[in-house]
């Protein structure tokens, strides 16, 4: 083969006749080096959608389409795999974080199902276009900020303790509408997707009122499962209610409550942990927030009237 003029040969670590197939990108040559060391490619295809017409049947071109590779090994056995991708999608695939779930439960299951093809590699296309194998990997990480200051919790605490609330709490109480004034910008999104999901995951999500109701031991009295199964049917009402309610999409945190948030001694907030994708109804961290003058004011009887009423 001729090297264009100024080009530099691969090193000699790299998969032979990389160049020689189109679609074969250097970094999609160092991913089938890494799932068949010593392997020669020797075709890389797109895979079709699915192309039956039998009314039913029909399956589109996936979340992405798939690069079947056919390479030669080591031993001299030719053989195919299957580089995958994914889409975003409305089927609880809108978020990166979806696709990159769906992609590490393939790598950690498919060699556990008998007959399945096995799982060779999983990885991350990063921005320049290189990719990184995430094969070896465990569990993950993610590094934040420090925001110093107490927690709101401590506020709520002391106001159950002392049973009455003053000026210094009225102001953060201000400070947190405030601070949900500035979060609560509304999104145009194009999709009515969007709001039912934020929805759907507040009642059905792991996270969400089905995941707690799940978490309840089986012997808790307060809790028996006709209570929490009532509490289910009214939640899945009002999924109900409020779907078809795709203007009230807004930015939110999705999870914000008083050990969310951290006052500075200047009275500055910071907030931490912002979750479920952040696009949601604003009504949903207003009462996440209020919920807890509640919880609290029911640990510490008459702390209500002045205490948390006023908040």
């Amino acid at each position: 083969m001729t090297m264009p003029k100024g080009a530099s040969r691969p090193p000699r670590s790299a998969p032979p006749r990389a160049l020689d197939v189109p679609l074969l990108t250097p970094e999609l040559a160092a991913v089938v080096e890494r799932a068949a060391p010593g392997s020669r490619v020797l075709e890389v295809a797109p895979l079709a959608a699915d192309a039956s017409t039998l009314a039913g049947t029909h399956k589109g071109g996936g979340y992405g389409v798939p690069l079947r590779i056919t390479l030669r090994d080591a031993r001299g056995a030719v053989r195919r795999i299957v580089f995958h991708t994914e889409k975003p999608s409305d089927f609880g695939h809108d978020r990166r974080a979806d696709r990159a779930a769906d992609m590490l439960l393939a790598f950690d299951t498919f060699n556990g199902v008998p007959g399945h093809v096995p799982a060779l590699d999983v990885g991350a296309i990063c921005a320049d276009g290189s990719l990184v194998s995430l094969g070896q990997s465990g569990e993950f990480y993610v590094v934040t900020g420090w925001a110093d200051g107490q927690l709101y919790a401590d506020d709520l605490r002391r106001v159950a303790a002392e049973r009455q609330s003053g000026p210094l709490d009225l102001g953060r109480a201000i400070a947190l509408a405030d601070a949900l004034a500035v979060i609560h910008v509304p999104l145009p999104e194009p999709r009515p997707a969007v709001y039912r999901r934020a929805i759907r995951d507040l009642v059905g999500h792991g996270e969400g009122i089905y995941g707690i109701i799940d978490s309840y031991p089986s012997d808790v009295e307060e809790a028996s499962p006709a209570r929490l199964r009532a509490i289910e049917q009214r939640a899945a009402d009002w999924r109900w209610r409020l779907r078809g309610k795709e203007a009230r999409l807004s930015r939110t945190h999705g999870d914000f409550h008083p050990f969310n948030v951290v006052f500075d001694e200047r009275g500055n907030l910071s907030l931490l942990d912002a979750s479920r994708g952040c696009r949601g109804d604003p009504a949903d961290d207003v009462s996440c927030m209020a919920v807890n003058f509640l919880f609290f004011a029911l640990g510490a009887p008459g702390s209500w009237p002045r205490g948390f009423r006023p908040l």
